[in-house]
């Protein structure tokens, strides 16, 4: 039976050639992406087009639009998933976004490419290749928003660009893939004890965001500047990724405090690759004291997810008691 499959294509390398001047840039539309690509057999795609544009010029208006724009294609029950082609740059942003706001249980898939279209070797047509088998396959369905890149499927929620260039560029540190690829068969194997999806938010039919959502990394003697900074620039949310387990500098702790008495949406979570956030240590600094004055404390997302969150959250006016719930809610397998 054929499946019926949507292209959706953004630009990104995978659309990228060089240009007369010497630099690469986005310019191929999805059916020359697809023009290069094997599809499956069984598959039948349907080929759109939403922008031409390297993903480091994507923002929070741009989100939105994508998401207005997946919402529509994934109202046609005509369609066994979507696959979207994009920069690298972004993806796990934007994918983890679209799970958010787009919340499809029919497979949802980001993947594009480390090498331009036109280089020796490019990775983007096999990458796009075993999307288009993951979005038309039934065992994708209710997974989310997934990013399918160099043999591995990995869930919106945990995915991470690992490295700049390299062909296996994204990976989920400490979380194991959702599927891997298997050449031999040229068949996806799915894993056991999945990750459980993140909660449902209450969106909604018209969405917003809200840009003033800043992210900063704790550096050994951080004297709070940049989180006074971001109070001064009118932030709404901010996101720290602290030491370890979830602490920072006194004088950093203190320009928190500073910003959650003043109304701030203030959470912590790690600067390291992989782990959770915990109000463990005492003393200033140290992240019990930092919970008892009303920061909050993640132990399922890192920085990156939890500004994406908190950028919805705040846009669509969920109270400050919703947002730590979900927040500080723990998940599973």
């Amino acid at each position: 039976m054929t499946q019926r499959v949507a292209l959706l294509a953004t630009g990104g390398t995978i659309a990228s050639v060089r240009q007369d001047y010497g630099g690469w840039e986005a310019s191929l539309k999805a059916q020359e992406i697809l023009d290069r690509t094997a599809i499956p057999q069984g598959v039948e795609v349907r080929c759109y087009d939403h922008s031409v544009i390297n993903s480091f010029r994507m923002d929070a208006d741009y989100l939105l639009g994508l998401a207005a724009r997946l919402r529509e294609l994934l109202s046609d029950p005509s369609l066994a998933g979507v696959v979207v082609t994009q920069g690298t740059d972004t993806m796990e942003e934007v994918a983890w976004f679209c799970e958010l706001a787009v919340r499809a249980e029919a497979p949802l898939v980001f993947t594009g490419a480390q090498r331009a279209a036109d280089h020796s070797e490019p990775d983007g047509e096999s990458n796009l290749s075993r999307s288009l088998l993951v979005a038309a396959d039934g065992k994708a369905r209710g997974l989310g928003a997934v990013i399918c890149f160099h043999g591995l499927l990995l869930g919106a929620q945990q995915a991470a660009k690992v490295h700049s260039g390299a062909a296996r560029g994204f990976g989920s540190p400490g979380t194991p893939p959702l599927a891997t690829y298997d050449e031999a068969q040229s068949a996806w194997r799915f894993g056991e004890n999945l990750p459980l999806r993140f909660p449902t938010l209450a969106l909604p039919d018209t969405l917003a965001v809200e840009a003033r959502v800043f992210l900063i990394k704790a550096t050994l003697g951080d004297d709070g500047t940049l989180v006074r900074a971001a109070l001064k620039a009118g932030a709404r949310g901010l996101v720290v990724e602290g030491f370890g387990i979830g602490d920072v500098p006194p004088a950093l702790g203190a320009a928190m405090v500073e910003a959650a008495e003043a109304g701030v949406v203030v959470v912590m979570t790690t600067r390291c690759a992989a782990g959770y956030a915990a109000p463990v240590y005492g003393a200033e600094g140290g992240g019990h004291a930092l919970a008892q004055a009303g920061v909050l404390f993640s132990e399922s997302l890192l920085g990156l997810k939890l500004r994406i969150l908190l950028m919805l959250l705040l846009g669509t006016n969920h109270s400050h008691e919703q947002i730590a719930d979900l927040v500080q809610r723990k998940q599973s397998a």
